[in-house]
Parts: C-alpha cells; structure tokens; sequence
C-alpha cells in the first residue's frame, strides 16, 4: 500500500508538472512541440509505468492512459485551447466585415499551428477566415500588422485579400508570390 501510495504521488506530482510546461491548455501546442513533449513524456515515465502494473487505481489507469498514447493526450490540450479561444474570440467571429464565421473557419482562425492547409471551394468563404485570421492576430495576439504578409498566387486574389483587409481598418501587406519573391 505505501509503494502505491508513493506512486501515485509521483504521477500526480509529474503530471501536475507536465501540465504546467505544456500551458495546461492556455497555449496551441505546435506539431513539432507535440512530438517533442510526447518522446520527454515518454521517456521520464518509463521506470514509474513498469511499476505500474502491478496496481490498479484510478490514478494508475489515468497515467497509462497517457502513457500509452501521450500524442493524444497533448492534442486533446489543443482542442481545449481552440474551444476556449472559440468562446473568448465569439465577439470577434460573429463580425468579419458584416458576416459571421461558421465552426469550421473559427477553428482555422484560432489553430496557431506552424502549417495550416484549408481546403474548399470556389465563395466558401477562404477570403473571409483570412480576413478574419487578421483581425484575431492583431486584435487578440497583438500582433503587429507589418508583421503579416498575405501571399495569393493570382493579382486578383492578392487585390480582394488586400481589400477585405482594409475595410477591417487593418494595413497588411498583399501580394502575389512571383511580386514578394521579386521585391525581395
């Protein structure tokens, strides 16, 4: 009982740790972190999860739970922070230019990941998230906006970015590859 014991205030005490270095859900954690934090996750609690089986608890089980798929386990931190985000940032995505984001483009908005791919058609709505993601960067991250580029790979694209942009009050530089890869 007393090895149990100290063995659960060893999880307890890491993971309380752990949390606290990964933001307890109060940051993005970016893909590459993820698979960092998982290998050190890994690799700290090796010793403690061998002793593990040998008892059933709910803590016990809660630790092997992670142990056993910690990428899981720091994603599921993401999807709190874009949840909170959401709800925090609602003000915001409820008015883009006179249009309100759905789900799906308030999720993009406020994934901070390193690389984003979003996917759709032809008046879905990829112009608007831009637009949006903007506002949220320098209204919620305080970013400055010279330190943004939107990168089109046709003028038109680039205009209608830079105009949408604009009518945000918001002065952000828009361009085309083949323009910023010249200016540079």
């Amino acid at each position: 009982k007393n090895n149990l014991e100290a063995l659960e205030r060893y999880i307890t005490g890491y993971l309380d740790a752990f949390n606290e270095v990964i933001g307890n859900g109060n940051r993005f954690i970016i893909t590459p972190d993820i698979e960092i934090y998982s290998e050190q996750f890994t690799r700290e609690t090796k010793e403690y999860s061998d002793k593990c089986v040998r008892y059933d608890s709910q803590i016990i089980c809660n630790f092997m739970k992670i142990y056993n798929d910690p990428i899981e386990y720091l994603k599921n931190f993401n999807n709190k922070y874009i949840a909170n985000e959401k709800n925090i940032c609602k003000a915001i995505f409820d008015d883009i230019d006179g249009k309100s984001l759905d789900d799906n483009q308030r999720d993009a908005v406020v994934n901070d990941d390193l690389r984003q791919l979003v996917i759709a058609g032809a008046g879905s709505g990829k112009t608007l998230t831009m637009s949006a993601k903007v506002k949220y960067l320098v209204e919620r991250k305080q970013i400055n906006p010279k330190d943004i580029l939107l990168i089109s790979f046709t003028r038109k694209a680039a205009s209608e970015m830079s105009e949408r942009i604009s009518r945000l009050s918001i002065d952000v530089d828009s361009s085309t590859f083949h323009k910023y890869g010249l200016s540079v």
